[in-house]
């Protein structure tokens, strides 16, 4: 009894609705705010509780009484128990058994031949290691005479808790009966620890006792010794039960279990295996690889409730089982497995696939086609000089430009009507290409060349480039069309700005003859201007654009407008950021690394998938200290079904690794477009090999402005 006032309160204790004279213990204390608070402590009887007498305690205050109660049946409620009750003969007559499934403290009775019940003295309580009741047995011996002069025998159990349940057996004579047989594995606690598993054949209404029960694995004799149970019931018919414990990586690979029941000349099977009692569709499986600056990953995600066996096979003919794989769940819904090559390897290869075998179903296999992967054919413009340049300059500059081509390894070539041109070419170093759907480069090289000479009427100027995906050629002709002579390309806002320096900001890069621009503009999509900065270093002009948070995360479309500076044609590119599906965050995992003996050098992989928007940012600790950004790799965005998936790769020397430095993925992502910026922590180290999980919360303020 808590906060009441004033002090004067009376408690009164019942038994079975009769008043207790026992003296309660009564402590009485006042708290800081004069509210009063009592306890009433009554020690009762253990027999009286375990019977089930109810105790109630009634308080008194102004007149006004209020009531609880407690007692076994309501503290711990249980079904009512069950009964079993079986006889066996012997040479000096029956003797029945009757077998009670309870944990409450009951009392067994008798009944022959519907006459008056009769309360057993002689039963007995068993208990488990904690003494607790379990069941209750008692048995009942009957000469020959007496037994076939009966009718019928009930034994039946009763207690305060429930109402009394009573079997009944009757006496008479019995004919052959061929059991009714049920096939069934029993479920563990904690699936998850467990090293066997319990199948039992449940045999009923048999007659006589006499049968035989043999169990195969895999059509093939189990070399188990079953657990074996019998009982008799009350018609006089037999129930058995016959339990084997088997291997719970032979259950989970699919062995097919069967139960032969024999009685006389006949006999029948049932078999079970996980495929009939977890009957699941064929398992997922995505297959897909990542270019490290070393190296090529692969990995094969599937998803399965089966324990399955996954093989890597190269160019069709080298098959090798997996064993290199992470379980983020600790189950087996969704693993991915890994295997990393050299790039001379990878390049050697035509084709890699993953298959996923299991008795369950049948094979399922996803092959990458690397030859058609591994290359992508460039885009090749020239670029003659501008009109401008033809007024005011000595020397010209043309342009080759080729965009978006993999791998990056090229050559230029330039030519004059046909010779190869070896002076005033300058060939700037190679830019990846930021895009959704894969790796593409791109690259620009200039010829700079008097003006007298492109004058001339049989200049024939060509621009070659090479690449193992295809050579391109093109030649530039006198008069360029005047927009083709620049290129925009609007950059979006880089994760590091976005995560890191909390800003969006948008960036239109403008190449070319930066002679032939009027100007560029960035604009709303209603034509409004907004305010830029611009920096212009060599062919290339920058135009940066601050844009607040709320515009870009609703996806407000800005335009960035280049006007031409003699035609006043326009180029115009359009941004807005992707929205329509629900925001998902990542589910992340740290791939293990490889056993590598020889190498100094080890890889960790971290996988996040499954996430929308595109929007991410890898960061890596080292002992909780940060990794520079240099020393890690992230590949592009890949779109894979409705969300997008992403590595980053992390080299770390073989030492570090093998002394247990705890490395830490930290995964950014705005799943929720709020104020609450989310991060997925994975670690892991050579010591546990085992990932962990932690999501934090960063509280940033979002308040980007124009």
């Amino acid at each position: 009894m808590a906060d009441f006032y004033p002090k004067e309160i009376s408690v009164e204790w019942k038994k079975d609705e009769k008043a207790l004279r026992g003296s309660p213990v009564v402590k009485i204390t006042e708290g800081v705010d004069k509210m009063f608070s009592q306890t009433s402590q009554l020690d009762i009887n253990i027999e009286d509780w375990l019977s089930g007498s109810e105790y109630t305690c009634t308080v008194t205050k102004n007149g006004i009484p209020k009531v609880l109660s407690t007692s076994l049946c309501s503290t711990y409620p249980i079904s009512a128990p069950s009964v079993h009750l079986e006889s066996v003969e012997d040479q000096n007559g029956f003797t029945a058994t009757c077998e009670v499934f309870t944990a409450y403290k009951s009392k067994v009775f008798w009944i022959s031949d519907n006459g008056e019940p009769s309360d057993s003295t002689t039963y007995k309580e068993m208990k488990d290691s904690d003494n607790r009741i379990q069941r209750l047995t008692d048995s009942k011996t009957f000469n020959k005479g007496v037994w076939k002069s009966m009718k019928s025998i009930t034994c039946g159990v009763k207690h305060k808790c429930f109402t009394s349940v009573l079997t009944t057996m009757n006496i008479i004579a019995q004919k052959t009966t061929f059991p009714n047989m049920t096939l069934y594995h029993q479920l563990r606690s904690e699936p998850t620890k467990a090293k066997r598993v319990p199948l039992i054949c449940f045999l009923t209404g048999f007659y006589p006792k006499e049968i035989s029960v043999e169990w195969k694995e895999d059509k093939k004799p189990f070399g188990g010794s079953p657990v074996v149970s019998n009982m008799e019931g009350e018609d006089k018919k037999f129930s058995q039960t016959s339990q084997v414990d088997v291997d719970v990586e032979k259950w989970l690979s699919g062995s097919e279990y069967t139960c032969k029941v024999t009685q006389n000349t006949d006999s029948k099977e049932l078999s079970i295996s996980v495929c009939s009692t977890h009957p699941i569709s064929s398992p997922s499986v995505h297959l897909e690889s990542f270019e490290s600056q070393d190296a090529f990953t692969a990995t094969c995600e599937v998803f399965t409730a089966y324990k399955s066996k996954v093989f890597w096979i190269l160019d069709g003919r080298d098959k090798k089982e997996s064993k290199n794989y992470t379980d983020s769940t600790n189950t087996i819904q969704r693993l991915v497995h890994s295997r990393t090559f050299t790039k001379d390897e990878w390049k050697s290869m035509k084709s890699i696939a993953c298959e996923v075998e299991h008795k369950c179903f049948t094979p399922v296999k996803k092959t990458m086609d690397l030859k058609a992967i591994s290359q992508k054919h460039a885009l090749l413009y020239i670029m003659a000089p501008s009109q401008h340049q033809l007024k005011h300059n000595d020397t010209v500059t043309l342009a080759c430009l080729a965009t978006e081509f993999y791998p990056k390894e090229h050559t230029f070539t330039w030519r004059n009507k046909g010779k190869e041109i070896s002076e005033g070419i300058t060939t700037l170093p190679a830019v990846e290409m930021k895009g959704d759907e894969a790796d593409m480069y791109s690259v620009t090289s200039f010829l700079r060349i008097p003006e007298s000479q492109w004058k001339e009427m049989d200049t024939n100027i060509s621009c070659e480039f090479k690449h193992e995906a295809g050579n391109l050629e093109k030649t530039a002709g006198k008069t360029a069309d005047c927009t083709k002579s620049i290129v925009a390309t609007v950059i979006p806002p880089s994760n590091e700005e976005l995560f890191l320096k909390n800003r969006v900001v948008l960036k239109c890069n403008v190449t070319g003859n930066l002679d032939n621009i009027d100007k560029v503009e960035w604009q709303d999509i209603d034509g409004t201007p907004r305010v830029s900065t611009k920096e212009t270093e060599g062919t290339s002009q920058m135009h940066t654009l601050l844009v607040n948070f709320d515009e870009w995360a609703n996806g407000t479309q800005f335009t960035c407008i280049v006007w031409h500076f003699e035609s006043g044609d326009t180029i115009r590119m359009n941004y807005k950021r992707e929205n329509g599906n629900e925001p998902q965050p990542p589910s992340v995992f740290i791939l293990t690394p490889s056993e590598q003996t020889s190498s100094k050098k080890v890889t960790l992989i971290c996988y996040a998938k499954g996430f929308f928007p595109k929007e991410v940012l890898f960061s890596w600790l080292a002992d909780d200290k940060p990794v520079d950004r240099t020393q890690f790799q992230t590949t592009q965005v890949v779109k894979t079904g409705s969300g997008y998936s992403v590595y980053s790769q992390l080299s770390i020397s073989a030492a570090a690794w093998e002394r247990g430095v705890m490395y830490t993925c930290m995964v950014h992502h705005d799943a929720a477009f709020n104020t609450q910026m989310r991060t997925i922590v994975r670690t892991i180290d050579s010591l546990s090999k085992k990932a962990t999980t932690v999501s934090l919360n960063l509280g940033l303020p979002r308040n980007c402005t124009a």
